[in-house]
């Protein structure tokens, strides 16, 4: 009994603790960040009354005997539950979403705090603390970058106080960065609409009718016996015409050429008039009125192929009376000179958009990058030729072996002949062999060295011809050394050059009102639609240069041809022959290719008429090949080229004239071209009287797109920068920036920066295509010249991007707007970032959504994001990093040790604390204007209460029955 005594209070000892800890916890309910405690118990050691015993002589075993002495508290535990979060609507109250703990300092010892309590706030010196007891909430403060204009955050330093400096001014910052997102509208108009000029042509004999006579005699008959009209071609006596719809009788039946020309003038079945021009020795057949425009159908049946039009030198078929050309125009931008207001003009096919080519313009071709991959020919040795010294002194890259006995020779099929040149080691100068070239008629050529670039350029002296050179020594002679580009697979000692004609394109320059001043041949050499190299600028050498006899007296034009004729037939691996379906090919102007690749004029001949039915040919010295396509393109003798017309175009001579095109309809072809007729009252007045076609520039707002932000100068100092965009072409864009600091006073505003923009086919961004060029207000770039790499010049130095230089008061003058390096703000450079734009069939909305500058500004509020970093709004806009909370995460939190205020230290039981930014690690997430409440569930602690107390009066019972067992026992003794 006196046992059960110890053992029942034991039990009431223990839980008296027990109701301490659930008061405990009830007493917290509404303590923020408390974590409840639990307390466990355990049995104390019992007392052994009889040990235990095996088996043995068939018994079974025998458990032991013990009686427990009562209970102890084993561990009273803090439970760290994440509890429920509480919104207050505070900013400076924090709470965490996960494991981890705030880090609090008394401010005197090195001993840190723990709390999930983030009840803090700011104090008078900006202190991040815990309001309840001044403690200081431990974290990375930022630091300012004096380069960047922004705070940094390095989570790699130890921890300190966190402070904020609620007076503190961030510092200006120059703009170094922009970007924009948006669409730019594809159906956004360019700033000059095209035009289609139509020409009506006549059909005329490819040449004259009789050979070497004045004219035939059109009151003879048609046909006869004797041949009396005069006709080199005989036509067939029962051959009948068809013109149109109408079908003429026997040629025979004819008393009279005339009678057959009446006949066809006075049928509205044919359409057309027929006459005969004996001066020229031509007929030329045109639509009636009322057909104007329409083709002209021609057979001949019922005899040979040598009817009347055979007769006639006109080819049977339809033909088109009526061709047409468009005229489209391009802004070329003068980054120098930005309000030079340029563009070019240029002629292609309205079906397909191909340049239409200008048959009076010489070709020049270089032929470069040549053996070893230079297009230079002296990159190595030195810096360029010496040509006033032999071959094997001038300086080459190449001397190849058996070059001195090389002899070179030129083809030209427009002479016809074969220059032959010594062997080079017997020239005493590259000039001298230069010059003998030159003043060869059977080479055709014009050659020069050009010392500035270290080229050889090769001009054809006849357009639209084929020029062939050869080496004797396939080791190699001026070819390889000049570094001109082989023929074929570049192990011939061949070249050849197809000197085909220029495109017709041409620039014009316009005042203010849109009106044509002046008309140059287009300078824009690398087709950037940029005249970003000096020599691209045009300049009065560059003028038009196809005028009429007296410039200024009216119209400049180009001769351009409309149409080219091309026949290509697939030959089999055993064909050598093609057939043309015609008979009057000009031998001297034919390009031929197989697979696209020009084949040498060498390697085939030429035969009149000797095909089928008359017809011309080709015959290849061996078979091309199997599934050769073999594409032939010719001129009719008497042309030179197909249906040629004239174009007219103002120049500026007589003041600003409208863009006006004038289509010549009278001139038919160039035969009809001399001195005389090109007088005042010719071609001028001839192509006057034609229907122009003219189009108009638009306003600036019709087809630019602007787009405005503010940049800022180191000073702060804001300054409006306007984006222009305006359209170039389908997928092509331009955009410029002018100047903010420009000199007013100047006559021509120069650019801050410039580029141009190229989307795909789906409307996404090319970055790889689109450029941006050297600021022009950069004193580093040259005077219009952007150095870039595929032009061949020296990269310089001067700024790709917006550049401009801030000025200050007082120094306009002398420095024009800006100031000396040493005072006022720095040089602004500004990278425009283009690639959040497309190009869709939308309206544009492009908005610049990011700019990197701003000016000075003061802070005026604070804010904490997920990963505790205190973020700081300042008056200009700004929103800086200014601090970061830091988090400790603990192996063991139940190891910590609770101390007053919701906090804990570290045991040698908790392990070391892991400190870290929130949301790293093991740490959670801050979650702002929250607190962590009480995990204390009030429920189950009064369900702990109760069982306590059953517990306690239980034990207290067993207290009180031990000493009434006692006393029974006591009054034993008395009985």
């Amino acid at each position: 009994m006196i046992r059960t005594l110890y053992t029942g209070t034991t039990g009431v000892k223990n839980h008296i603790l027990w109701l301490d800890v659930v008061s405990n916890n009830v007493a917290n309910i509404a303590t923020v960040g408390y974590k409840r405690s639990r307390a466990t118990f355990e049995d104390l050691l019992s007392q052994r009354l009889k040990l235990a015993l095996s088996s043995m002589e068939g018994r079974g075993g025998v458990n032991p005997k013990q009686v427990g002495l009562g209970v102890t508290n084993a561990s009273i535990e803090v439970i760290h539950q994440q509890a429920n979060l509480e919104g207050t609507n505070k900013d400076t109250d924090l709470a965490i979403e996960g494991d981890g703990f705030f880090i609090l300092s008394d401010g005197r010892s090195d001993v840190p705090y723990y709390t999930r309590a983030g009840a803090f706030n700011f104090d008078a010196q900006g202190y991040y603390v815990n309001p309840a007891n001044g403690y200081l909430v431990q974290g990375w403060s930022g630091k300012f970058d004096t380069n960047t204009g922004k705070y940094y955050i390095d989570t790699s330093a130890p921890i300190g106080n966190v402070q904020i400096d609620f007076g503190s001014i961030l510092p200006a910052k120059a703009t170094e960065n922009i970007a924009m997102k948006g669409d730019l509208d594809s159906r956004l108009p360019v700033a000059i609409d095209s035009m289609v000029l139509t020409h009506g042509v006549a059909l005329r004999s490819l040449s004259q009718v009789q050979d070497g006579k004045a004219s035939i005699s059109l009151t003879a008959p048609v046909t006869s016996a004797d041949n009396k009209a005069g006709w080199t071609l005989p036509p067939d006596p029962h051959s009948r015409i068809i013109i149109n719809t109408y079908t003429s009788q026997p040629l025979s039946t004819y008393q009279t050429i005339d009678r057959l020309l009446d006949e066809i003038n006075n049928s509205a079945a044919a359409g057309v008039t027929i006459s005969y021009d004996p001066e020229l020795d031509m007929f030329e057949i045109t639509n009636d009125t009322l057909r104007e425009g329409q083709p002209i159908f021609l057979a001949e049946r019922d005899g040979t192929t040598k009817g009347f039009f055979t007769s006639i030198h006109i080819p049977t078929g339809t033909h088109k009376t009526e061709l047409s050309s468009k005229i489209k125009f391009t802004r070329l931008l003068d980054a120098q000179h930005p309000d030079r207001n340029y563009y070019r003009w240029e002629a292609v096919n309205p079906t397909n958009e191909e340049p239409i080519p200008m048959i009076e313009s010489a070709a020049i071709s270089v032929m470069k990058t040549g053996p070893s991959g230079s297009s230079r020919v002296s990159s190595v040795n030195v810096q360029g030729l010496d040509v006033t010294q032999p071959f094997s002194r001038a300086g080459f890259d190449l001397l190849p072996t058996g070059y001195e006995n090389s002899t070179i020779n030129i083809y030209s099929s427009a002479t016809g002949g074969h220059f032959v040149s010594k062997k080079l080691s017997e020239y005493r100068s590259v000039k001298e062999f230069m010059d003998e070239v030159n003043t060869s008629y059977n080479a055709g050529v014009t050659l020069r060295y050009d010392q500035s670039k270290n080229r050889f350029i090769l001009t054809n002296n006849s357009p639209g011809t084929v020029l062939s050179i050869t080496e004797s020594t396939a080791g190699g002679g001026f070819i390889t050394m000049a570094k001109f580009q082989r023929y074929a697979d570049n192990t011939s000692n061949k070249a050849v050059l197809e000197a085909t004609a220029l495109p017709a394109k041409g620039t014009i320059q316009l005042d203010k009102n849109g009106k044509v001043i002046k008309s140059y041949a287009d300078t824009d050499m690398n087709g950037n639609n940029i005249l970003d190299l000096e020599s691209e600028v045009p300049k009065n050498a560059d003028l038009w240069s196809h005028t009429t006899i007296t410039r200024g007296i009216g119209l400049d034009y180009y001769r351009a041809t409309c149409g080219i004729m091309r026949e290509s037939e697939i030959l089999t691996s055993t064909q050598t022959v093609v057939d043309f379906d015609r008979n009057d090919i000009d031998p001297s102007r034919l390009v031929v290719k197989a697979n696209n690749t020009l084949v040498d004029p060498l390697g085939y001949t030429f035969r009149d008429n000797a095909g089928p039915d008359g017809v011309d040919q080709i015959i290849f010295n061996s078979p091309p090949g199997k599934d050769v396509c073999v594409e032939v393109s010719y001129v009719r003798v008497g042309m030179s080229a197909m249906k040629p017309v004239d174009i007219f175009i103002p120049n500026g001579n007589e003041g600003p004239e409208s863009i006006t095109f004038t289509p010549n309809t009278y001139v038919v072809d160039y035969l009809s071209y001399t001195k005389e007729s090109t007088s005042t009252m010719g071609i001028v007045e001839k192509a006057k009287s034609g229907d122009p076609v003219s189009t108009l520039q638009k306003r600036p707002d019709k087809y630019i797109y602007n787009a405005a932000r503010k940049v800022f100068d180191s000073l702060g100092t804001p300054y409006e920068l306007t984006f222009s965009f305006e359209r170039l072409s389908t997928n092509l864009w331009l955009w410029q920036v002018r100047d903010p600091c420009e000199n007013v006073n100047a006559p021509e505003g120069l650019l801050a920066g410039y580029g141009t923009l190229v989307f795909n086919a789906d409307g996404s961004y090319n970055g790889d295509f689109s450029r941006t060029f050297q600021s022009p207000s950069d004193p580093d770039t040259y005077d219009g010249d952007n150095g870039d790499a595929q032009t061949g010049r020296t990269t310089t130095i001067g700024y790709r991007g917006i550049y401009f230089d801030p000025p200050i008061l007082g120094y306009s003058a002398d420095y024009d707007g800006s100031p000396p390096p040493e005072r006022g703000a720095r040089i602004v450079k500004i990278q425009p970032n283009f690639s959040g734009l497309l190009q869709q069939a939308h309206p544009s909305d492009l908005y610049i959504h990011f700019q990197d500058g701003f000016g000075k500004g003061i802070l005026k509020n604070v804010g904490f994001t997920n990963e505790g970093v205190i973020f700081g709004d300042f008056t200009n806009g700004q929103q800086q990093h200014l601090a970061q909370i830091a988090l400790a995460a603990f192996t063991n939190p139940g190891g910590l040790d609770r101390v007053a205020g919701t906090m804990f230290k570290q045991t040698a039981n908790s392990g070391p604390p892991i400190v870290a930014a929130p949301g790293a690690g093991r740490n959670g997430t801050i979650a702002p204007q929250n607190l962590e409440m009480s995990n204390v569930n009030l429920a189950e602690e009064f369900i702990q209460m109760i069982i306590a107390e059953r517990a306690f009066q239980a034990s207290s019972r067993s207290v009180t029955t031990a000493d009434r067992m006692l006393m029974e026992l006591m009054r034993l003794r008395g009985g």
